[in-house]
């Protein structure tokens, strides 16, 4: 855990940092309203080395108002735990920025370009426990 209090639900929405960047500005980039009330995931590949890319494109998330809009931050660990303490410094920087301090945010999840890993499904119910440091995805994955 970074920060963050209680206990917070919302739909999943998210992906690779990089990715995210580079779809902004077109059609293929979620509705700004898609990040109301949800638990964005987000993660680096590990191809960006320089540092202050990987926190523009954090801070760009904070320009676009998605930041404020969610209800939890998912964060997954860098891959080969690559710059770990410094992308983290990152993070707590910008939360600072944006007066998002009381926003219950994970950070080191095993999901994206790291190993081990586990899928994150888009669009799912999912839920951020600070209390008992936990993340749970809470709808039904599969239907019948």
């Amino acid at each position: 855990m970074i920060n963050g209090h209680g206990k917070v639900q919302g739909h999943l929405i998210g992906g690779c940092l990089e990715t995210l960047n580079n779809l902004r500005g077109t059609n293929l980039f979620p509705d700004i309203n898609k990040f109301d009330d949800a638990i964005l995931f987000i993660e680096n590949s590990g191809s960006l080395g320089n540092l202050h890319i990987i926190e523009q494109n954090i801070r760009t998330l904070g320009y676009i108002d998605v930041l404020k809009r969610v209800n939890g931050i998912i964060i997954g660990t860098p891959p080969n735990l690559e710059n770990i303490k410094l992308i983290k410094s990152i993070w707590e920087d910008t939360i600072k920025e944006w007066d998002i301090a009381e926003t219950p945010i994970v950070f080191n999840a095993s999901f994206g370009h790291n190993e081990p890993k586990c899928v994150i499904p888009y669009g799912v119910m999912a839920e951020i426990d600070t209390v008992n440091k936990e993340f749970n995805i809470i709808s039904n994955t599969i239907s019948e």
